[in-house]
């Protein structure tokens, strides 16, 4: 009972600790508590009564003299007392210590993530985009050390051409009433309904029909900056998958932003699945004409390549 009572006056003669005890309990003054002004670790009486005792009546026992007069001297009992509260204060600031620094590196891996959507047409003119980010702090007009929910606006600038995934990092603000932590940003690209990026090049598809890609053809693409570009496709598109490169059309150099890369189109070739008969037949009759054009003008080119080499005295 009395260590019970010795403990209860360390608490309560302590400014700090009552504090805590009057407002989160014994339970939470015992095994550490986070308040808004960081982690209280955890109070554990030491045990020593003695000590307790003499720091409220100024020895350590009521029957101190009538016991040293038959014991030791009180001056070298005075002594040992002081070395072991020495010692004992001294294990006690270690233990606080590596509490503390526990403490500290707990707190410096606290960190706050939050994701970033950020479309095409915003990464190729470049933009700010502002950030609500949810913060917890101490209401200063209470005296009950109340936390209220509060938000940050996060600024964050976009560079023309800013690569995908890009970390920004915005440490923690030296606020004594404020509980946030360490917010990191990260960004993502917007998926596009016509292009995608790969590195500073834009890439697209585009479907065209068979006589598309015998005949030729040009098409419109509007631009990432609202511009109208005429694509024309004058040769013949001969695979699946050919490809038209446009120059200086693709996203800015993040370092260089009056640098362009290239837009790349990816043409596909859709074929038909069915063929009429009759439609087969002349398909085939006008591709055998342009074979014996093709050969036509071959005989022509070699007949005047002979006859100009025999006027040729070899």
């Amino acid at each position: 009972m009395f260590i019970l009572i010795c403990e209860a006056y360390e608490v309560l003669s302590d400014k700090f600790r009552k504090a805590i005890y009057d407002q989160y309990g014994g339970d939470a003054l015992k095994k550490g508590v986070q308040t808004p002004l960081g982690f209280v670790p955890p109070y554990e009486y030491d045990g020593d009564t003695k000590k307790t005792f003499q720091n409220f009546f100024g020895t350590d026992s009521p029957f101190a003299d009538i016991i040293n007069a038959y014991r030791i001297p009180k001056q070298h009992l005075c002594s040992e007392n002081k070395n072991y509260i020495n010692n004992k204060t001294e294990e006690l600031n270690v233990q606080q210590q590596n509490k503390d620094t526990k403490h500290d590196r707990e707190e410096t891996n606290q960190q706050h993530l939050e994701t970033i959507v950020i479309s095409l047409e915003e990464l190729y003119r470049g933009c700010l985009k502002l950030l609500s980010v949810p913060m917890q702090e101490v209401d200063p007009c209470s005296n009950q050390l109340n936390v209220i929910s509060t938000s940050k606006i996060v600024h964050v600038k976009i560079k023309p051409g800013l690569p995908a995934n890009t970390v920004f990092t915005f440490p923690r603000e030296p606020n004594e009433y404020s509980t946030s932590s360490e917010i990191i940003v990260v960004t993502k690209d917007k998926p596009h309904d016509v292009f995608w990026r790969e590195g500073v090049d834009l890439h697209m598809n585009k479907t065209v029909s068979l006589k598309q890609a015998l005949m030729g053809f040009s098409f419109t693409v509007t631009t990432l900056d609202d511009r109208i570009l005429h694509i024309p496709i004058t040769e013949v598109v001969t695979c699946h998958d050919s490809k038209k490169i446009i120059k200086a059309e693709g996203m800015p150099h993040v370092e260089e932003p009056h640098k362009r890369g290239d837009l790349i189109i990816h043409l596909t070739i859709d074929y038909p699945k069915f063929l009429h008969a009759d439609l087969r037949k002349n398909l085939g009759s006008l591709l055998d004409d342009v074979n014996i054009s093709k050969n036509t003008t071959r005989q022509i080119l070699d007949k005047k390549l002979k006859s100009k080499a025999g006027n040729l005295d070899l």
